[in-house]
């Protein structure tokens, strides 16, 4: 019995004293040489095995990949719509301050990118700090993910900006659109496209953690 997967192929000296019986999901894989013999007869059944397509099982994992990608892009874009549209002050004072001091808040970005898990890791060790060391890390990621949005945002502001050659910093929900997409477009290009966006990325978490301090901690 062979289960046969692309090809079941008999060769020269090929000599069976019994029956050939194989699965695949279609008759003619077989190749047996003229010269070869097979006592009992060859039997084929249907639909037991199918064929194995490297190349075709790679477009399936692309399409899947593809699809993936697409789907994500828009759920980001239609978010950064929503919050532009909600939270339109706030989301020009994180355009605003990211414009307007861009490697200042991008150093300030990497500096809470790197020192608030440490900082969480401490206090989990610790007897007394466990509790906040967990909220530490939930508010953590939540304004990563937060930076991460606002980053297409600001990279929409900023290529208007660029393109219009205007000084003054502009925000409507098509520059938000616009940013998300192009940004996505970007993120594509190997290790440049990741180094642009981490940087926009950086650039909004230093505003965002800028706005924290200045309307919430400044204010306990």
């Amino acid at each position: 019995v062979v289960e046969a997967g692309k090809k079941v192929a008999l060769g020269e000296n090929a000599q069976i004293g019994g029956a050939l019986l194989y699965h695949a999901a279609l008759e003619d894989i077989l190749e047996q040489h003229a010269s070869s013999t097979v006592a009992g007869g060859i039997i084929y059944e249907e639909g037991k095995a199918a064929p194995y397509d490297k190349e075709t099982a790679a477009k399936g994992l692309a399409a899947v990949f593809g699809a993936f990608i697409l789907l994500k892009m828009l759920a980001v874009a239609v978010t950064a719509v929503v919050l532009v549209l909600l939270f339109r002050r706030f989301s020009q004072s994180v355009v605003t301050h990211s414009l307007d001091a861009f490697w200042t808040q991008a150093l300030r970005g990497f500096v809470v990118l790197v020192v608030v898990p440490v900082a969480a890791v401490i206090l989990l060790l610790t007897i007394f700090g466990f509790h906040l060391g967990l909220f530490v890390l939930f508010a953590y990621g939540l304004i990563l993910m937060t930076a991460c949005i606002y980053s297409g945002i600001v990279f929409g502001s900023w290529l208007v900006r660029v393109i219009k050659r205007e000084q003054s910093i502009q925000l409507t929900w098509w520059h938000a659109l616009l940013g998300v997409l192009a940004l996505s477009l970007v993120r594509l290009v190997p290790l440049f496209g990741w180094i642009i966006a981490l940087l926009f990325m950086l650039v909004s978490l230093g505003a965002l953690y800028q706005l924290f301090r200045d309307r919430v901690w400044s204010r306990r």
